[in-house]
């Protein structure tokens, strides 16, 4: 099972400009020069690459500690030795990255966890030849969510249907996913991946992955990362752990920054919410609520502190600080603080020598509003590329498509995926038959009145066989309707499921495919789809856009 021999798919740009996320990724994948004052690069131009690489030409990170905690902890994960061998690379001075940052959840996460890591192999490969220079291609784990947001994922079953699958019992006095623990609820939950797949699982590996990923470590961080290290790192694919000690120990001189940095942060997010709001767009960063975001784990959790004039505490008021206390602190106490959302891209870049950052549907306008917060810290604004945007179309999904002639197109935009239902069934003619049978009747009434005043005004007694045999004929008739209607009502239902059994797996829950889990597509048909899909991916001339994947045999 998972071959890496690649099957056969094509890609098929949208014909329309459909995209899943807000108005500013769309404009940000379609219109980019819209939105083009909110970055420091274009990145679809070359030039912007090679640009980026000339400013980490004086990069001051430290290769040999950072590559020394991606090879111990990729190798606790069992990755290939085609990974491991890009962490020794991190040492070279040349050596760059093209990084993705993930949310790690039970049974691998969301689609979009796949899409991203397909995403930084392609665009490091594409770089790569730009640059002149070992591109790797990395994945960071952020692994500061708590159990809501990691211990579920949602699944699309061979029918169609969706489940929520949980890890239980909910877990107690967990700060985040690097301390909740896989164990004992993950033989349950593979229990109900089981169902959910049916006959698919019992020839796939999946499972037994899956098994060796729980019981090999402790947590859904590290059990997570195992599994993706199984079916990504032989294609040099790293990951590297956000919450390790190791890493915060790195990125404990910005915070230390940050700290005595009063009010800059804040006033930089109010800069980028202003001129975001100014062309009509969302502000996804609220300001003015003295966050200065920073987090620290108390043993209570992990909370987030505030600040209030000189001082910095929880929401609570439990822990308090000077400037000048908590900076020591996070220098004594490195691996109690880690970064919130917004100094997170500042800390990937002291941490790695990133050529670009890769962003999925919703990080995109973040970075925009963000951009100020580089120059507080004297760093370079990296170029941003968009995360792949892909809708898988199974066989059997596209043969039903195909059988009930429904525009995919129409279908992925939700506003017109309820009207196209409507025309649909509107096209099966129950009208059409109330029609027939109305006529029908109204001929079979005339005649039968011709018939019996003809024929009762000469003979009387035949009055009652005339009205016996109207009955009768009214009986079959009826019959006959009644028929007609029940075969109707079956062919509606078979189109309804049908146009739901494909809404459901190409549009799930009324979002885009990549909200839940892709393990389906392991299970039915191994790692092949994805080696295929990078072949397509790497045929195209962009990926600036929504493309559509289809099974060639």
């Amino acid at each position: 099972m998972f071959p890496d021999k690649p099957m056969k798919v094509r890609l098929a740009e949208s014909k329309a400009e459909w995209m899943p996320g807000g108005a500013f990724h769309h404009d940000f994948v379609y219109r980019f020069p819209r939105v083009a004052p909110f970055f420091a690069f274009d990145p679809r131009s070359m030039g912007s690459t090679v640009r980026r690489k000339g400013h980490l030409e004086g990069w001051r990170g430290n290769r040999k500690k950072i590559s020394e905690i991606v090879l111990r902890d990729n190798t606790r994960w069992g990755a290939d030795a085609t990974a491991l061998e890009s962490a020794r690379d991190l040492q070279e001075d040349n050596t760059c990255v093209v990084l993705a940052q993930v949310r790690p959840s039970v049974l691998g996460g969301t689609g979009s966890v796949f899409l991203k890591a397909l995403s930084v192999l392609e665009y490091a490969r594409r770089l790569a030849s730009v640059v002149n220079t070992r591109v790797i291609p990395m994945l960071w784990v952020v692994g500061d969510h708590n159990w809501g947001a990691v211990g579920r994922v949602m699944c699309t079953g061979r029918d169609g249907t969706i489940r929520r699958l949980c890890l239980k019992p909910d877990p107690q006095g967990c700060a985040s996913a690097n301390e909740i623990p896989i164990h004992p609820g993950i033989n349950h939950l593979l229990g109900e991946f089981e169902e959910v797949m049916g006959a698919d699982v019992r020839e796939s590996d999946v499972m037994e992955i899956l098994r060796r990923a729980a019981l090999e470590h402790e947590t859904v961080t590290d059990a997570f990362c195992h599994f993706l290290c199984e079916i990504f790192s032989h294609r040099g694919l790293l990951l590297v752990d956000g919450s390790s000690s190791g890493v915060r120990e790195m990125i404990a001189p910005l915070l230390q920054q940050a700290a005595l940095r009063r009010h800059s942060v804040e006033g930089e997010l109010a800069v980028g919410a202003d001129r975001l709001a100014s062309k009509g767009y969302e502000v996804p960063l609220p300001g003015g609520t003295g966050r200065c975001h920073i987090f620290m784990d108390c043993g209570r959790g992990r909370v987030q502190l505030f600040r209030e004039g000189e001082r910095f505490r929880d929401l609570d008021g439990t822990l308090e600080f000077g400037a000048a206390a908590l900076a020591k602190l996070i220098q004594e106490e490195p691996h109690r603080f880690s970064s919130g959302e917004v100094l997170r891209p500042v800390a990937q870049d002291c941490v790695l020598p990133v050529l670009a950052h890769v962003v999925g549907k919703e990080e995109a306008i973040c970075r925009a509003q963000t951009k100020g917060v580089y120059s507080l810290f004297d760093a370079a604004v990296p170029p941003v590329f968009p995360q792949v945007s892909l809708t898988f179309i199974e066989p059997r999904v596209a043969d039903e498509r195909d059988s009930r002639d429904i525009p995919i197109d129409a279908l992925l935009k939700k506003s017109q995926s309820d009207q196209l239902l409507e025309s649909i069934l509107a096209g099966l003619g129950q009208q059409h038959i109330e029609a027939l049978f109305q006529k029908g009747w109204n001929r079979i009434d005339e005649a039968l009145s011709e018939i019996r005043s003809g024929l009762e005004t000469q003979v009387p007694s035949l009055r009652h066989v005339g009205e016996t045999n109207a009955v009768r004929m009214r009986r079959q008739m009826n019959y006959y309707d009644r028929k007609a209607r029940q075969h109707h009502r079956r062919k509606h239902r078979e189109v309804v499921r049908g146009f739901r059994f494909v809404r459901n797996s190409l549009r799930p829950l009324d979002g885009p495919q990549e909200d839940v889990s892709y393990l389906p597509l392991l299970v039915r048909h191994g790692r092949g789809w994805m080696a295929g899909v990078l072949d397509a991916m790497s045929s195209q001339e962009h990926l600036w856009g929504h493309y559509f994947v289809e099974w060639c045999e």
